[in-house]
């Protein structure tokens, strides 16, 4: 079944998949960006679709939109209001989106948006797994944890459940540790699995854990932590293999 990621203005994500499984229409395009749609290509195949009158309109700049639109095509702009990311060649039918729309307004448009790209677009934080380069302590706790498949975790989650994104004004409060944060993410998966009715056989769970809230740079103190609930995915990588998603209860 086609897929697509939406980006929502607030910075959350989902996939979305067309009303007849295979491909988007183009007014279910307009429906999810909120108005007419402009195509802004990325220079690596794949394009985002955004609403036209979005800035006219005022509507909220996207910041994980903003970031890849950035990071790939290098202009110092931003993206507001919602947003798809699309496969050009399978939006368009192998024409240009335009184009094909042109034609047939209601376009044979199929997307796909990998897990790659979306760790690639700092969507998604890899924790594990081939291609990892990140802190070496991180994929050694999930082993530790005792998970052998892959595991990232969506940006919003990481920012509230591990240490907050660098282009926060966010900072982690005193006795606060990234690292002592994830293991407690780990652990309380790990919990759950096993106090929930056939929990290791069942693809999500819905975690609960205390986490101590993000301070500021001029309020580090601890502070208690709250009951907060983070999602854990078990699905398909991009090659069919298992592997973990972390994400917000809201979050696909």
């Amino acid at each position: 079944m086609a897929t697509a990621l939406l980006i929502q203005s607030d910075s959350t994500t989902q996939h979305v998949t067309p009303a007849n499984g295979e491909h988007f229409t183009l007014e279910e395009m307009q429906q999810h960006v909120g108005g007419y749609i402009e195509v802004v290509r990325l220079g690596d195949g794949t394009v985002l679709i955004v609403n036209e009158d979005g800035k006219p309109q005022g509507q909220p700049r996207n910041e994980f939109a903003t970031r890849i639109f950035q990071a790939r095509v290098g202009r110092h702009d931003h993206i507001v209001g919602n947003v798809l990311r699309c496969d050009e060649k399978t939006a368009g039918g192998g024409e240009k989106v335009e184009d094909h729309f042109q034609d047939d307004y209601f376009g044979n448009v199929i997307v796909c948006y990998t897990r790659k790209q979306a760790i690639d677009d700092g969507v998604l934080w890899q924790l594990s797994g081939p291609g990892y380069t990140g802190d070496a302590e991180i994929p050694k706790l999930c082993r530790e944890a005792g998970f052998k498949i892959p595991i990232a975790i969506t940006a919003t989650a990481m920012h509230e459940f591990v240490h907050p994104l660098p282009e926060s004004s966010e900072v982690l409060r005193e006795c606060q540790d990234a690292n002592g944060r994830l293991w407690d993410v780990l652990w309380m998966t790990l919990h759950t699995m096993r106090t929930t009715p056939n929990g290791p056989n069942k693809s999500t769970l819905m975690v609960k854990l205390s986490v101590v809230p993000n301070g500021t740079e001029n309020d580090r103190e601890w502070k208690p932590a709250v009951l907060r609930t983070i999602k854990c995915v078990c699905g398909p990588d991009d090659d069919g293999s298992p592997c973990l998603t972390y994400m917000l209860p809201h979050e696909d």
